[in-house]
């Protein structure tokens, strides 16, 4: 479940940073491994922020380490920050935004210890495959679909 703004109760175990990479009005979109929590789910790279670090940095960190995209901080667009609610846990989730030319896009190296694919979808063609939870919502919140 996500909030805008944080429920009283609510106590974030971590951050998460993620990036929407787009290029030609497509997303990557990468699959977890089935061994993973929410494995054989859909997802844009992610990961949790080291605590107390600079946000935009662990993003470009987490895009590297799941994508093998190299992109410099000052090259990604704050979006939102969004509190979610799992059942077990809270957790702030940081979204940014890093939009490439077909000519600048770099093969996806996918680390394979976290994902066994990768492809490229319109956000309103995402909808419809197996998400991570509350992707759709923030999918339909960033491309107001």
């Amino acid at each position: 479940m996500l909030f805008a703004v944080p429920p009283l109760d609510f106590h974030s175990k971590h951050d998460v940073v993620s990036v929407l990479v787009e290029v030609d009005e497509r997303i990557l979109l990468l699959r977890r491994i089935p061994s993973k929590p929410q494995g054989e789910t859909w997802g844009i790279p992610a990961g949790k922020a080291t605590p107390g670090s600079y946000l935009q940095a662990e993003a470009v960190r987490e895009l590297q380490e799941e994508s093998g995209i190299h992109a410099s901080a000052e090259a990604l667009t704050f979006v939102q920050s969004v509190c979610v609610r799992y059942p077990d846990f809270d957790f702030v989730f940081h979204l940014y935004r890093l939009s490439l030319s077909r000519d600048a896009c770099p093969n996806i190296r996918i680390n394979p210890l976290e994902h066994d694919e990768f492809i490229w979808r319109t956000p309103q063609e995402a909808l419809s495959l197996a998400l991570i939870p509350d992707m759709d919502t923030c999918l339909k919140m960033v491309y107001a679909l």
